[in-house]
């Protein structure tokens, strides 16, 4: 259901392999959210369902970027769409930072391949 290749309007890339309820791909983040050179991201999840979540480490050193959505497959769109919320944190060292987040968004992937 979700296996494939997806992208959003602002050309980040998610790859998605799908093995029953497991999911492992890349992401690929825009030109504009580049830090580093162009390089995927190994992103490792689950899906149920419409219901998908993975994890995958961010281009800013030390945090991790956890991402839930729902895949909407309506007789209107043309191609399927995941629509997803992120949640960016840095690493913490103790229990008190855990609510230091860097950034919270969505987006909308939608599938290409």
């Amino acid at each position: 259901m979700f296996e494939g290749s997806w992208r959003n309007e602002c050309g980040a890339e998610i790859h998605l392999l799908q093995y029953g309820e497991a999911i492992s791909g890349t992401c690929t983040p825009s030109r504009a959210e580049l830090v580093a050179p162009c390089r995927g991201r190994i992103l490792v999840g689950s899906a149920e369902g419409e219901l998908i979540g993975f994890v995958t480490s961010s281009s800013a050193p030390g945090t991790v970027t956890s991402w839930t959505g729902r895949l909407l497959q309506a007789p209107d769109l043309t191609k399927p769409e995941i629509y997803l919320v992120y949640h960016v944190v840095e690493r913490v060292t103790n229990d008190l930072d855990i609510s230091r987040s860097k950034e919270v968004g969505s987006a909308v992937f939608c599938k290409y391949e």
